[in-house]
């Protein structure tokens, strides 16, 4: 038996599960027996979720996602595509559902016949999406990341579980430079510090010099950036706006 990543039960008796290899298994007696589906693909499938008895939606590896109108009798494809590693979904009715992983959060509005990237603020990777009704919901990830959003996914807004912030970053806003400047360990001389946009691409990448460290952004057009410091295993990552 492949590994299972995924359950979920739409009743007592009716249950699905989702796993390693395109492996997805059905039970209709709570779970004593368990019967295999066709799911048509040989990706990871990481998450299974029923917003109704007979409507199903998995996500998995390479952007798969899969979608049932039969109770799993067959499973149709709708990837997305690209590189992500879809982690988890999350469904508020049968066609408005959300899926996330890698640092993707993608939503569709037509029951999965397509699917758009929503705005955030974090370049982690996403993990797991729960929505508490159809407006509010929350994504979280790496190195405690914790996004919410009250509209419905249109923006998200990263929420804050430390006020001590290991590094600050100013002037912000900034034309031509910034300066990254340790608030806690400033004894340590090593470490990274990488610049991304706001799709994840890495552009800028140097060593944190001392505890302060200034970083040429005159090349970079007008936008919002990250930067993310590594350390020793330790991780923080920050924001700027590019005058």
């Amino acid at each position: 038996m492949s590994d299972l990543y995924s359950v979920y039960f739409t009743n007592i008796t009716t249950g699905y599960a989702t796993g390693l290899y395109g492996t997805i298994i059905k039970t209709v007696d709570g779970g004593t027996t368990w019967t295999s589906e066709t799911s048509g693909t040989l990706e990871d499938l990481n998450s299974v979720f029923f917003p109704e008895a007979n409507i199903g939606y998995i996500v998995g590896g390479s952007g798969t996602i899969l979608k049932t109108t039969d109770a799993g009798t067959t499973w149709t494809s709708y990837s997305v595509g690209g590189d992500d590693e879809l982690q988890a979904t999350y469904f508020t009715d049968s066609n408005t559902g959300y899926a996330v992983g890698g640092s993707a959060i993608l939503k569709t509005t037509d029951g999965g016949m397509s699917w758009v990237g929503l705005t955030h603020m974090t370049i982690n990777s996403l993990h797991s999406v729960y929505f508490t009704n159809s407006n509010t919901g929350y994504v979280v990830g790496e190195y405690g990341t914790i996004l919410m959003t009250t509209d419905g996914g249109t923006d998200f807004i990263e929420e804050t579980r430390n006020s001590q912030e290991t590094f600050i970053i100013y002037p912000n806003p900034a034309k031509e430079s910034i300066t990254i400047e340790r608030t806690k360990f400033k004894t340590e001389n090593d470490g990274s510090l990488s610049v991304y946009s706001m799709v994840g691409q890495l552009l800028i990448q140097q060593k944190m010099q001392g505890h302060k460290t200034e970083i040429d952004i005159s090349s970079l057009p007008f936008g919002i950036y990250f930067v993310k410091y590594v350390s020793n295993g330790f991780t923080e990552t920050g924001k700027f706006v590019k005058d």
